[in-house]
Parts: C-alpha cells; sequence; structure tokens
C-alpha cells in the first residue's frame, strides 16, 4: 500500500533534502589569494552518500538473505577488485577490517562468486570512469550502478550516454 511504500523511501526522501540542504551552504572561506578553503572534500561527501545508501538498502533488504557493504571483492584469495563503495551481496565475507560494536571502518573484503551488484557514488559527478565497469566484470559482477548526488543540468544527458555505454 501507499503508507509501505512512503515507510520505504522515508531515508531517501530526507537524504535528499539533507544533502540539498549541505550542499547549498558548503563552509567554504574566501582567502587573500582569491582561492577558495574550508569545503568538505569530494571524497568524504561520496563516503557519507554511500554510507547512507548501504544503510537505506540494508533495512530495506533486511527481510532476505542479503548483505549490504564496502569493500573489495577478493578472488581466490590473491587479487583485489578496485574499491566497491556499496556491495549488494549473498551473506557471507572472508574477511572484516575495523569492523567492531562501534566501527569507525566497516571494510569487507567477499568472494565475487557472492557478490550480487556493485554501486558507485559520487557526490558530484564530472565525468565517467569507463575502467571501473570493466574491471569489475573481471570479477564477475554483471550488475554494476551509479549513484550520484549531483551534476551540471547540461552534462546530465551526455553523462548517462557514457554511462550506458561503459557498462
Amino acid at each position: 500500500g501507499e503508507f509501505g511504500a512512503a515507510l520505504g523511501n522515508e531515508q531517501l526522501i530526507g537524504l535528499a533534502a539533507e544533502l540539498s540542504t549541505v550542499r547549498s551552504y558548503p563552509p567554504l572561506t574566501r582567502r587573500k589569494d582569491g582561492k577558495y578553503e574550508g569545503d568538505i572534500l569530494g571524497f568524504v561527501k561520496g563516503l557519507r552518500l554511500a554510507a547512507r545508501l548501504t544503510y537505506f538498502l540494508r533495512e530495506r533488504l533486511s527481510g532476505s538473505a542479503v548483505a549490504v557493504n564496502w569493500g573489495h571483492l577478493l578472488k581466490d584469495g590473491r587479487s583485489c577488485s578496485p574499491e566497491c563503495d556499496v556491495i549488494v551481496h549473498r551473506t557471507g565475507h572472508i574477511r572484516e577490517w575495523n569492523g567492531n560494536a562501534h566501527p569507525i571502518m566497516d571494510f569487507k573484503f567477499v568472494e565475487p562468486e557472492r557478490a550480487m551488484a556493485v554501486i558507485s557514488c559520487k557526490s558530484f559527478l564530472n565525468a565517467i570512469d569507463r575502467d571501473y565497469p570493466k574491471a569489475l566484470k573481471k570479477y564477475g559482477v554483471e550488475k554494476i550502478f551509479l549513484f550520484a548526488e549531483c551534476c551540471r543540468r547540461s552534462r546530465l544527458d551526455a553523462l548517462r550516454k557514457t554511462a550506458k555505454r561503459a557498462g
């Protein structure tokens, strides 16, 4: 029903509003030389976006035998994939780094055959990394998604086309 759909999407609606507010008021300071400083690093913004998406997916998929984590796919115990902002995988992992009751970092090494999908998260999308999907396909990942907070409106169609061509 409508109430269930509203409950299910509540976190995403709240996230969109929250990110919009933060993006509208970046903590920038203009220096004497005319350059700006004090902005939150793009990496940190992207990490926050990935974390929030992970929490959303964990809750939405909580009734299934699926886990959602940040990490690497580890092939044959020797070869690491590129970093995966979000891995949707069948439960289980090879190793967890720095995870405990109150982790700062909760990073998992997951066997590629457990991976169902990988999502790359970007705070501000400027360009498409064409090598990323190719590298993940070597690990058997067929479903690769891109989740971005924002991009220039004038670039949206070109970015979409390039992303689809890249896989």
